[in-house]
């Protein structure tokens, strides 16, 4: 509704008329926060989106959900997105459309008694870093990846790639 940008809105009064009003949800010298996340209907994902929606932190909340059936946690100001994130481009082309500020990727192979050796762990190593890569030249400000112990080597008790983004 008014010509300034979120910037220039955020340090500056905003007038109409003779009346000065403050938009709802600005914050000083801050972008506006928008979140994506991974993984929202998972066990992990979804009980963090119940966390995130209470707190009202973020102005927007995107989360993706696999294509496969099934219900949706039920929060009316959520933005789901369904997609695969294993398909080549589909993570860097959310986050070009999205433009998140923040990320908290939940995505990974959770069937039982398969994912420790699972063979598309490698494919979800390899989306993982795009995400993350993509996410990174879109300038976000915190990028979180939820993972299993899976990634350690137990006789070492070190993290098998120490040089890996995710």
């Amino acid at each position: 509704p008014h010509s300034l940008d979120w910037r220039a809105r955020s340090e500056l009064a905003v007038f109409e008329g003779s009346q000065c009003v403050f938009a709802q949800g600005l914050f000083m010298n801050a972008r506006r926060k928008i979140l994506l996340l991974t993984g929202g209907r998972g066990f992990i994902g979804r009980a963090a989106l119940h966390e995130i929606v209470k707190t009202q932190y973020f102005s927007e909340i995107h989360a993706v959900r696999s294509a496969s059936p099934g219900a949706l946690p039920p929060f009316n100001s959520v933005i789901w997105h369904s997609t695969n994130l294993l398909e080549s481009g589909r993570g860097e082309d959310l986050v070009q459309a999205i433009k998140p500020t923040h990320c908290l990727h939940g995505s990974w192979e959770t069937s039982h008694g398969a994912f420790w050796t699972a063979a598309v762990n490698h494919a979800w190593v390899q989306a993982s870093t795009a995400l993350a890569e993509a996410f990174g030249r879109m300038k976000g400000v915190r990028f979180l990846s939820l993972g299993s112990v899976a990634e350690y080597d137990w006789s070492t008790h070190r993290m098998i790639d120490r040089k890996s983004v995710v």
